[in-house]
């Protein structure tokens, strides 16, 4: 487990990151895709990372 204090810091920072390199991705990839294709591609992504860690913290 993360200590709470770790956590309490770093999950702006990762969000920060995640979210500012989102419109990296974006910028890169569109040209180069269908807009659903794309949208598919980074939802699936994020689950990808999010259900473990739902299953990890035992998140309701």
């Amino acid at each position: 487990m993360i200590p709470g204090n770790l956590l309490s810091k770093g999950t702006p920072i990762l969000f920060v990151v995640l979210w500012s390199t989102g419109f990296i991705g974006a910028k890169l990839g569109m040209p180069h895709a269908e807009l659903m294709t794309f949208l598919s591609l980074r939802f699936l992504i994020a689950i990808c990372f999010l259900v473990p860690l739902v299953w990890w913290y035992q998140a309701p």
